[in-house]
């Protein structure tokens, strides 16, 4: 989704990628033959290309315009996982070990596990498009995973790797307590803390024809699977333990929030709040960078009401 790249110049290093059903079919047979015990095999695609070209390759079958990318010389393996883990949602440890495949070529014989596993070698375009496929057979998700099609909202032009925030707290009650006022959120009862924040985002939902304002739910009092609270939609639920609730307001990207309530004895228990967030291009990066600042006020501060709350619920 960025018009413009800024990459080290190794992008140019070439390599013969492989599909992965290519590679689990190796992987599967060639333990089946003795004469490859101890053996160093080559496993290759049928295509030898560029980092570079994989990238436009990506691109042409995702449907986007082409990325123009400009190669620099400045810009070290350290520095260019970091430069990688800002301008996407890439991790940080993930984007240094990719980098550092890209000094050189890799050249591959495959023949000899060519003649032992004979199979169809998907060429690197083939082999994006069984992804692609692949992730729009992947159906329901009931809490978050990384690059879950469903939680990026179907769109192969989402980021696949999520941003995150979160906070958490420890309560002197029960995880019954505090599950009796998590699943209260929304409509009527609001969100406990700083509700002048929700207003002002859902403000600027409206503005924008976002389903902002349209407070709701079932329910003052009772949550379930499919529910939705204002706009947010119930995708997983499993009480008093808990809870993924799916984003709905207008956005670059798609979003997730999730409750995990873990008992840590003598009657207390483990607050933990997280918000994924898989972003669309370069205005869903900035979406999350401008509030990430409030996104880490807000959690913290939501996880210690809710164990008040549920505390004060059973002093009463």
């Amino acid at each position: 989704n960025l018009p413009i790249m800024i990459t080290p110049r190794w992008v140019r290093a070439k390599s013969p990628p492989i599909a992965l059903d290519n590679l689990l079919e190796y992987l599967l047979k060639v333990p089946q033959y003795e004469e490859t015990a101890g053996a160093i095999l080559d496993a290759a695609g049928p295509d030898y290309l560029s980092y570079t070209d994989m990238m436009r390759l990506v691109a042409d079958v995702a449907g986007k315009a082409r990325p123009r990318i400009i190669p620099v010389p400045l810009l070290t393996p350290g520095l260019s996982s970091y430069w990688l883990g800002l301008t996407t949602a890439v991790p940080v440890d993930i984007a240094r070990a990719l980098i550092g495949g890209l000094r050189h070529d890799f050249p591959a014989d495959d023949s000899a596990l060519r003649r032992l596993v004979p199979q169809r070698l998907l060429g690197v375009r083939e082999a994006i498009e069984a992804a692609f496929a692949a992730e729009r057979r992947h159906a329901v998700a009931a809490r978050w995973t990384e690059g879950a099609f469903a939680l990026r909202g179907y769109r192969h032009d989402t980021a696949f790797y999520a941003k995150r925030a979160g906070g958490t707290a420890l309560a002197a009650a029960p995880a019954e307590a505090i599950w009796a006022q998590l699943i209260r959120i929304g409509g009527r009862n609001r969100y406990y803390y700083m509700n002048w924040l929700w207003t002002l985002r859902e403000l600027v939902d409206w503005l924008v024809g976002g389903a902002g304002f349209s407070r709701g739910r079932r329910d003052p009092d009772d949550l379930r699977l499919g529910d939705v609270v204002d706009y947010w939609t119930v995708i997983g639920i499993d009480p008093p333990r808990h809870l993924t609730l799916y984003f709905g307001m207008r956005a670059p990207g798609a979003g997730v929030l999730e409750f995990d309530l873990k008992p840590e004895g003598a009657g207390r228990t483990r607050i933990t709040v997280n918000a994924y967030w898989h972003p669309r291009g370069v205005w869903g990066l900035l979406y999350w960078y401008s509030l990430v600042p409030a996104h880490l006020f807000l959690f913290r501060g939501w996880t210690r009401v809710l164990a008040r709350r549920a505390e004060a619920a059973g002093h009463a």
